[in-house]
Formats: structure tokens, sequence, C-alpha cells
């Protein structure tokens, strides 16, 4: 895994200036310029994080300083405190802030609030919260009414609010809408040099006889950059020792995390236990955090699932907000290539007939109140822009199960496509729910008298932070856009919940259960009875586990392209090329091509398609 900027409940603020003996630090550790963030009341607003990182344990919190958006005519109430739990109390009928360790007065100078704690106060391994208070007395509109400084970010316990009208519970806004309070803490003790942390946020799971790794957070706790460390662990019965160098090392801030997969070791048998890793050296030198183990359930299974969450997502041309969805599909396609799998629904209730309309709305295996709608493995229905975020969160879990499937031609005709799945299972199962069911899709359809419908063009939008390759299509657009191609548009899903005895009620662990799903190219047509796919060599099948007792998607998988051997040589004409992909000279397609002999395909936009070879 490559390493990158995270965030962990466990692991504290990334400090912005240090040394030996005194350390300021913040969870903007990316340093980004503050927004305004308030409810426009007039109303007392308290606003905290939390510290509890080892490093800081023993350390004294000696101040706070934060910027305080808006007029101070409008503010007053200026207080700075500490508490070790967020509570209120009632007080002339609202509920107000309650800290147990002290509220003080602060200093509002030039949009900056500053607090000096008195009496500093000693982090204990319980950790504390750091807070600050400002009441709202007039200007109930623009920054007096929203005088808190956020940035954007996820960071655990980098925003807990509350207020005495508009949110009168204390509430982690961090998680909920992804903001970081911009507050710097003073801290006063001594801080070690080369010092990490470790978390194993989740269980590990290894197959038989890979090399299995754990994904982990390392993070700084020292004044020094963390270019390596040296690490040692045990799991069912097998204990190793290894060392990781980081490509880019770990910036000298404390609390500064990173991602990284961490190897350990080959295991021969299924089990279950406990995985422990510890930290031993940090750039060679031993690590000056005796806690630096951290420990996660564990289990030896035949295999490890490849987990695809499905996302289906519906549509129409005459829905002037399902660009949102457009983009976003396409975003995550080039993100994340084949491991993304997205059955893209379009609806005769925003589109006409002779269109992409291939299933009614009866045949969906969802039916939306309102579209662009979406789902995830069909247990949540996020907005379309929260696709990714919850598609994220799903492809943590691990799926009971896996299944692959591969696509071509069932004869040299080139009529009939013909897809075999191959599913198999973690553990044994009773009486099974599951089933295996198919779609067949189609990617790159295009017409030049398609016309999207594009509410992004409008002068009221805000379009403000739409930006990328795929939103330039609409933000800088008519009202109608035109000439899109389009991916993922299911064609025919005779069976959505589940094909009945696809397989066996008792399962065998590991064992490969195969299906078989055929469809003859002449029978697809739309609801019109028209052929909109003039190529089904950018056909593809979709693969679903489903659960035909709670309808859940358990996992699924998607087809290549059918052999390109169907894709007929086309000489050079005055179409346009409107798409192109690239395969390598064994069929498989390069999603990011490199050097070397490539197969290249266009689709021109009079819906012909032309090949070549290149050399890059």
């Amino acid at each position: 895994m490559k390493s990158r900027l995270i965030a962990v409940s466990a692991i504290c603020a990334a400090c912005i200036t240090s040394n030996a003996e005194t350390l300021d630090f913040t969870y903007n550790y990316t340093e980004a310029s503050p927004s305004a963030y308030g409810k426009d009341k007039a109303e007392t607003v308290d606003v905290a994080i939390r510290l509890a990182s080892p490093a800081m344990v023993g350390k004294k919190v000696t101040a706070l300083s934060v910027p305080v958006f808006g007029d101070v005519s409008d503010l007053s109430g200026f207080q700075g405190f500490l508490t070790t739990e967020l509570k209120t109390k009632n007080q002339n009928k609202a509920k107000v802030n309650d800290p147990d360790i002290c509220a003080i007065d602060g200093t509002y100078t030039d949009g900056m609030l500053s607090v000096n704690f008195t009496e500093p106060y000693t982090i204990t391994e319980k950790g504390v919260y750091v807070g600050y208070s400002v009441t709202i007395t007039g200007g109930e509109s623009g920054d007096s009414g929203k005088p808190v400084a956020v940035v954007p970010g996820s960071v655990p316990d980098s925003f807990w609010f509350h207020s005495t009208s508009s949110v009168q519970k204390w509430s982690d806004y961090a998680t909920r809408y992804d903001l970081i309070s911009d507050m710097t803490v003073s801290l006063e003790g001594g801080f070690p040099e080369n010092a990490a942390v470790i978390q194993i946020p989740e269980k590990i799971y290894a197959g038989i006889g890979t090399d299995a790794t754990a994904d982990v957070v390392i993070a700084n706790q020292g004044l020094e950059e963390i270019k390596s460390i040296a690490y040692s662990y045990e799991a069912a019965g097998i204990s190793g020792t290894g060392e990781y160098v980081f490509r880019e090392p770990i910036p000298g801030k404390i609390g500064y995390p990173a991602e990284v997969s961490l190897p350990i070791g080959i295991y021969r048998e299924t089990a279950q236990g406990e995985l422990s890793i510890m930290i031993d050296k940090v750039n060679g030198k031993s690590n000056e955090l005796t806690a630096a183990t951290s420990s996660a359930p564990f289990e030896v299974m035949p295999f490890v699932p490849r987990n695809r969450p499905l996302v289906e997502e519906y549509t129409g041309l005459n829905c002037g907000w399902c660009p949102m969805g457009y983009v976003t599909l396409a975003e995550m396609n080039e993100i994340y290539g084949r491991d993304f799998v997205a059955l893209s629904y379009h609806s005769s209730s925003f589109e006409q007939e002779s269109e992409m309309v291939y299933l009614s709305t009866s045949q969906f295996p969802y039916q939306p109140s309102g579209y662009p709608a979406s789902q995830v493995n069909r247990i949540t229905s996020p907005s379309v822009d929260d696709i990714p975020k919850t598609w994220e969160s799903q492809r943590r879990n691990m799926p009971c199960g896996e299944v692959e499937v591969v696509l071509d031609w069932a004869d040299d005709s080139r009529k009939t496509l013909k897809a075999v799945s191959k599913t198999r299972f973690i553990h044994d199962i009773d009486d099974s729910p599951y089933l295996v069911t198919f779609a067949l899709v189609a990617d790159g359809l295009s017409n030049p008298k398609w016309a999207q419908y594009n509410a992004y063009s409008f002068d009221d939008t805000d379009v403000s932070g739409l930006t990328g390759k795929w939103w330039d299509l609409f933000v800088h657009a008519n009202r109608y856009v035109f000439g899109l191609v389009f991916d993922d548009v299911v064609l025919s899903f005779p069976d959505a919940k589940g094909i009945p005895e696809s397989l066996p009620s008792n399962i065998k662990q590991g064992e490969i259960y195969e299906n078989t799903f055929s469809v003859n190219i002449d029978d697809i047509h739309n609801l019109a009875g028209l052929d909109v796919v003039n190529d089904f060599g950018f056909a593809r099948v979709v693969a679903v586990i489903v659960d035909s007792k709670t309808g859940a998607v358990i996992n699924c998988a998607s087809s290549d392209y059918p052999s390109q051997s169907g894709v007929k040589e086309l000489s050079d004409s005055e179409a346009t090329a409107i798409r192109c992909e690239f395969y390598d000279l064994t069929g498989c397609r390069v999603f990011n091509p490199g050097n070397g002999i490539l197969l290249k395909i266009e689709r021109l936009s009079d819906g012909s398609v032309r090949t070549s070879k290149v050399i890059r």
C-alpha cells in the first residue's frame, strides 16, 4: 500500500513548530487556509479537540490559539477550557458546556482568540479535550454567525461541536462532516526524537501459502523524520522480524501518520487468533516509546477474497442532476479499473425509449424515489456524490466469498456471448442463502443526437469545487451536452435477485462452483425494440453473488471484453475518435499504458471502430 496521509483516533495531531521542550501542534497538518463555520444563530458555540497521543502523555497543556471569524461587536464570551469528558448542564433553559478541569477567559485580537492556562494541565493516558467558547450576540448572518475556523479533512477527534441552541448535545463533526478545527495547542515537556507508534485498524486475514501482509498505520511520535522502522510480529504460532524502508519519509511532526503494508510471514494451515506487531527501532535506533505494540484479530483462510462492492446507478438523459453520476462513475472507473464494478440503469422516466433504456422500471432491483439515485451492495442508498466514500467503506469489509467471470464468443459466428463464473467461499455454509446472477452491460455507447440535460450550467448552480476533466464536460457547457460516451449501461439482467439453484444449499469451504450465462446478441434490444449497441466487442458481463434472504450483494466481478478478433479493421475516414482504449498483445486491457507494443482501439463518431498497433 502506498504511504499517504491518514488519520486514526489513537494518533494525534501534526506538529507545526517544535523543539525538545515545547510543541505547537494542530490537526490542520496540511496548514490549509480556514473557512467560517456556524449555524447563523445568536447562541454560544463550543469547539473541542481531543489529545491522546502517546508522545503527549505527561506533557503540559499551556495555551491555545485559534482564528475566529466575525465582527468583535457581534461576539463576546471568549473562553478556553480543558475537560476529561465532553458534557453539558442545564442553565437558564439551555444546555451549556460543563468542563470538569477549567474554563479560562481569553483574549480576542485581530481575529485571533488566545488563551493562556494559568495552571497548565498534565495529559494522562486517558487524554484530554482542549476547547474554546464564543458567544454570538448579534449579526446572525455572514461571518459573525459562523465564527468557527475549520478546514476540510477527516481526522477523528479533530472537531467536536456544541451550541446552546442549534446543537445542544456534543457531536463529532469531524466524522459527520469531514471538518477539522483550525486550533493550535501549546505543550511543554521533553519530546523524543526517534519514536513511532503502530495501529492495526482492522482484523487481518491471510491466505494459506501466500505472503501475508498487515495493513497498518505508522505515526511519527518524534521530532525526526522517519526513514525506516524495524519490527517484530507474532501470530498463529509464527513469529518473525522485518524492516520497512519508507519510499517517502514520514515528516518529523508528532502524530504525522502513514499507511503501509508490513510482511508478516507465510502460513500453511487455517487458524484463528491474534496478531501482535511491535516497532523495535526507528531510523536504526531503539524506539523511544516503549508502548509501541498493537494487536488485532487474525485469521488464516484458504484464500483471501477480493472485495468489489457493487454500485448501481439510476439515471437518464433528461435528468439535469444526473451528470453527477456520470462524473462519479467515470472518475472511479479511471482510478480503480476493473476493481470498480458499476451498473447504470437508464430510466424511461427520464429518457426516451429509443435511447439507452433496456429495462423497465419494474425490472430494476431498486425503486428510487428520485433521480439520480444509487445503491451500494443493495444495503445502502447514498447520494450519488457520496458513492466513493460509501464504496470505500464497504470495500474494507471481508466478504464471505468471491466470484470471477470470463467472457468470450461462443463460436466463430460471434452471435452468442458466453460467460463463465467461478465462485468460492471462505467457510463451510449450511443452508446457504447465496445465489449467483449475471448482468450484460455495454461500454462506449454514443450517438451525436443524444443530449444530456445539464443543471450544472444554470447560473444559480454552485459549481465551486467541481473540477477535473470529467466535470469540465458539464460546468463549462450549455444546458444540453452532446457527444458524451456512456459506460456501464445495463442491457440485460434477467435474474437481478439471483438465479435459482445456481449455488448449492450446503457450501464447502474453498470449493469452486461454476455457472454459465449465454446471450444471443440479436435478442438484445432496448424497450423500443431498437438496436443501440453497434459493437458487442465492448460488452461485458458482471457476475454477482446475492443473498436471497436479505437481497444484499455479497461480492461481484466484471469480465473483460470478449476477444477483440471480432473487431473489424477499418481504413481511415473523416469520422473522429471519441474514445480510445489500449490492450497488450495478449488481449488484456491496459489502463495506464507504458512503453511497448500495444493494440489501440478507437471508437469513432460514426459508431465504427478502428484498430491499430502502436509503439510507445
